[in-house]
């Protein structure tokens, strides 16, 4: 595992183990949100907001959630 993917994985525990529950995750779903957010404590804050007020949100909701939040900066 490369420092960059280490990072990413360990930049914040509650946003991983939320992403982790996602269903049906592609299997690079999670780092490619962790990835995205490794160095923005405000976008981590507000994707683990999102799931934690849409614990049913798929993979599709969550990456588009993502992509407005990123493009949104």
């Amino acid at each position: 595992m490369s420092y960059k993917t280490e990072r990413a994985m360990a930049s914040n525990n509650e946003l991983r183990e939320l992403l982790e529950k996602v269903p049906d995750p592609d299997p690079d779903f999670v780092l490619g949100v962790m990835l995205t957010f490794v160095d923005d404590k405000q976008g981590q804050e507000k994707m683990i907001a999102f799931l934690k007020k849409n614990p049913d949100a798929t993979s599709d909701e969550v990456s588009i959630h993502e992509a407005e939040l990123f493009f949104s900066r």
